[in-house]
């Protein structure tokens, strides 16, 4: 998500050490980068960008979406501004970019073009069957316009990804391709089951000194 201002993940409020950055998906429609690391500040160490579906309405290199350190070019020159030694880069979906122009990091072992960072080129499938051309999200079939004309009132459980014929929702003509391409064997992006879990769970039930409840987290 993003304000009108924008929210950008990098590291110059310091030198950040054991970083876990997984399991998001980020959908903008502009030109928000997926991970904005800075040239002027200290390097982040054992820094981890994984699991991470990423798209964008931006093709903008450079000033646009992706990886980008300014002043440098997206991509493989942009992830030298990390401590590549303890980087970890992998098993995300970087939709819109360009392949050639990324390196997979694995525990500091750089491999160019990725094996374990898709590529897909569009948002929407152009049919129900989703492909690596595409995403696969349930509320985005046929064309379906990306980004929304109505973000405030966009039900963000419309960014799922199918996994299988009818499911979680009746359009889905198939598995999206990155329904269990994760690190972990599940599905790149957030965990949609967690997400409404943790909005709604209950945290603890309070004494009678703090007001009974129980509470919401």
């Amino acid at each position: 998500m993003s304000s009108a201002t924008g929210c950008v993940l990098y590291n110059k409020p310091g030198w950040p050490n054991n970083t876990l950055f997984q399991h998001w998906t980020l959908a903008f429609g502009d030109n928000i980068r997926y991970f904005s690391p800075d040239a002027k500040a200290t390097f982040a160490r054992n820094f981890s960008y994984k699991d991470v579906l990423a798209v964008s309405a931006a093709f903008n290199t450079n000033l646009g979406a992706g990886i980008v350190c300014a002043p440098k070019n997206e991509g493989t020159s942009s992830e030298a501004c990390v401590d590549e030694p303890t980087f970890n880069l992998h098993h995300n979906v970087f939709q819109g970019r360009t392949a050639g122009n990324y390196t997979e990091f694995n525990n500091g072992v750089g491999t160019n073009p990725p094996t374990t960072i898709y590529f897909p080129a569009t948002v929407s499938c152009a049919g129900n069957i989703p492909n690596l051309t595409c995403i696969g999200f349930v509320g985005f079939w046929n064309g379906a316009t990306y980004p929304p004309a109505d973000w405030v009132n966009f039900d963000y459980h419309n960014l799922r990804l199918c996994t299988g014929v009818g499911m979680p929702v009746a359009a889905c003509g198939g598995a999206s391709s990155f329904a269990t391409s994760a690190s972990d064997g599940t599905a790149i992006g957030v965990n949609f089951t967690t997400l409404d879990s943790a909005q709604t769970r209950t945290n603890y039930v309070c004494s009678t000194s703090c007001g009974g409840g129980p509470f919401p987290d």
